[in-house]
């Protein structure tokens, strides 16, 4: 079995493409990052987050960010293509410390 490795997801959108300002568009987009979909996409989705932004329907560019788990960079890229993303592998920062011997 391949070692699951984390990323960062960031996804960013202006208010006017914002899915929640359509409740089709925003059943899509939840269906899209539900675990279930993830799923078949080998990935797990550790937690997602928005940015402030998002929840007071701002006017200023929108944020989300997801942590997830996949054993490959291209299988979250995949799950995300549809809305379109950055992706940053990431490590614990206990993990960090450990391999500098603090």
């Amino acid at each position: 079995m391949t070692a699951k490795r984390r990323y960062v997801v960031i996804h960013s959108h202006g208010y006017d493409k914002c899915p929640a300002r359509s409740t089709d568009t925003l059943k899509q987009f939840n269906e899209l990052i539900s675990d279930t979909n993830a799923r078949r996409h080998q990935v797990d989705i550790v937690d997602r987050y928005v940015d402030d932004d998002c929840t007071t329907a701002g006017k200023s560019e929108h944020y989300a960010y997801f942590l997830v788990e996949a054993p490959k960079q291209e299988d979250v890229l995949e799950l995300f293509s549809p809305i379109g993303v950055k992706l940053r592998p990431v490590v614990a920062w206990q993990d960090v410390q450990k391999a500098m011997g603090l």
